[in-house]
């Protein structure tokens, strides 16, 4: 991973960007539902605060608060129209991927609201629904079944899961703060808004 200037300048912040992210849009969707969900958190979870980078890099920890420990927050991505969403083994690097991250919670940026999943019972549940996957490497095939995408270089190991299964197993939902909320906070932490 390594700082994306052209994001820099357009967050006001260090921004980090893998090699395949060729034009920057994966992280600059990931940094965006970072802030909304922190400024939709911060309305109820007063002492919500930014991991240290060691955390966000090594724990996949974005967030932590006093009543739900550490947070990663997951952007909702294209197959979420599709009612999938992408649950990762491992990383790119071939390193554990979020699945076995540090984070007490998993939120899932849905439509207007953010679902806290427990990794614990994120963990089981994939574990329980992957039981008799196969290996594939087509995206399409990828549903509880483990798809990597070695052929291309990479090293990491995902599947995916539906939009109900997660649904399922939520602890604590979140909603959208509004335009107002998300431009303040982005202001009061980055000294711009976006």
């Amino acid at each position: 991973m390594s700082i994306d200037k052209k994001l820099y300048d357009e967050f006001g912040r260090e921004v980090y960007r893998n090699k395949w992210d060729q034009d920057g849009n994966d992280a600059r969707v990931g940094y965006k539902a970072e802030d909304l969900f922190a400024a939709s958190a911060l309305r109820t979870y007063k002492d919500l605060g930014p991991a240290t980078e060691d955390e966000n890099i090594n724990d996949h920890i974005d967030f932590k608060c006093s009543k739900l420990g550490g947070i990663d927050v997951k952007a909702k991505k294209q197959s979420f129209d599709e009612g999938l969403i992408w649950i990762e083994f491992k990383n790119v690097a071939g390193d554990n991927g979020w699945l076995y991250g540090r984070a007490n919670y998993i939120a899932f940026e849905w439509d207007d609201h953010f679902r806290l999943v427990r990794l614990i019972d994120l963990q089981v549940k994939v574990h329980d629904l992957t039981k008799k996957a196969k290996y594939v490497n087509h995206k399409s095939k990828a549903l509880y079944n483990y798809y990597d995408r070695s052929k291309w270089g990479n090293k990491d190991l995902l599947t995916q899961v539906t939009a109900m299964d997660i649904w399922w197993i939520t602890e604590h939902v979140i909603p959208f703060c509004n335009q107002l909320e998300l431009d303040n906070y982005r202001e009061r932490t980055f000294k711009r808004k976006y």
